[in-house]
């Protein structure tokens, strides 16, 4: 399949991979359920995409489900360890911003009590870097406030992707065998993903006007890693290191 001009998300088949829902999580699905999709939008958890198993084999099955489903220009993945409102969705996929991509991730940050850490990130050159295969490089100075942010490596816990970005993954092989997300080491299951994302020339964003929380001991937000990357700021400067670490 070739790469189709990129333009409105059309019709949305949203998937929940579930594992360890948290309370807060279903307060936003209901939000959600209630009012937060469109009509013609569908529901893909069903008896084929299996609860509580290993991830990431319910991404997996939620993406075979979607491109089942005829109609559906936009898969919405939604983990259940992430919050929200009832217009997120609404708003990722008419931002105009949004339009000039093939995949957006609500942006949110990873559970780490010291050190949240944004979603979105660059591939590394030197591919025998500390972080495996696919190494990464983390510019937390270079996180944006607002816009949508082009990157190379995103998140799943609550994203956009176009239909041809996973049919072209695909290419020649069987569905029932082929895996989009795949478990690698240090990785996490999205890091493969978005490799193969980089690959076929889809454009990867972070909506840092949507942002979600992530749950953990507390929910984490996007205003934990603001503050903690100022007292990093204020931290280096008083050492004379600040221009040193600037990107």
């Amino acid at each position: 399949m070739e790469k189709p001009e990129r333009g409105d998300w059309g019709r949305i088949g949203v998937g929940v991979p579930f594992y360890k829902s948290h309370y807060e999580f279903w307060q936003w699905w209901s939000f959600l359920i209630a009012g937060g999709f469109r009509t013609g939008d569908r529901i893909l958890n069903n008896q084929n995409v299996a609860g509580e198993v290993p991830i990431p084999m319910a991404h997996n099955a939620i993406v075979r489900e979607f491109l089942r489903a005829p109609g559906l220009q936009t898969l919405c993945i939604i983990e259940d360890d992430h919050c929200g409102d009832q217009e997120v969705v609404e708003r990722m996929r008419t931002k105009p911003e949004n339009l000039a991509f093939d995949i957006v991730c609500a942006s949110y940050v990873n559970r780490r009590q010291n050190l949240p850490v944004a979603v979105g990130c660059n591939f590394a050159e030197d591919s025998d870097s500390e972080y495996g295969e696919f190494g990464m490089v983390i510019e937390p100075f270079k996180v944006q406030r607002t816009g949508t942010q082009p990157c190379d490596v995103a998140a799943l816990g609550c994203v956009l992707i176009r239909r041809w970005v996973l049919e072209v993954m695909l290419g020649e092989e069987d569905p029932a065998e082929f895996f989009w997300f795949d478990w690698l080491g240090r990785n996490s299951q999205d890091v493969r993903f978005y490799h193969r994302a980089k690959q076929i020339g889809a454009r990867v964003g972070v909506d840092r006007d949507n942002a979600i929380g992530h749950i953990g001991k507390k929910i984490y937000t996007m205003d934990d890693f603001f503050e903690q990357r100022e007292r990093l700021q204020e931290r280096l400067i008083a050492e004379g290191n600040f221009e040193e670490v600037q990107f």
